[in-house]
């Protein structure tokens, strides 16, 4: 099973789209983007502000979001 952040990863990485560049238009951190991308959700993580930021990153990505979403609630 791939995992949501596993899985925006390498979305990112194959639209040859930068962690930087992902911090720019997202405006976050490079700390929760690797967060997200490593599947690190720990329990300081307000639950609907992780999934806002998932939820923006797949629609930078131009992913299907409402189905990223339901995946990573589902994980």
């Amino acid at each position: 099973m791939v995992f949501i952040g596993e899985y925006l990863k390498n979305t990112r990485i194959q639209k040859k789209i930068t962690t930087n560049q992902v911090c720019k238009n997202l405006n976050i951190s490079k700390y929760l983007v690797k967060q997200i991308e490593e599947d690190k959700f720990n329990k300081d993580f307000n639950n609907a502000y992780l999934t806002g930021h998932i939820r923006t990153y797949a629609k930078f990505l131009d992913l299907d979001d409402d189905e990223v979403v339901r995946k990573f609630k589902i994980q």
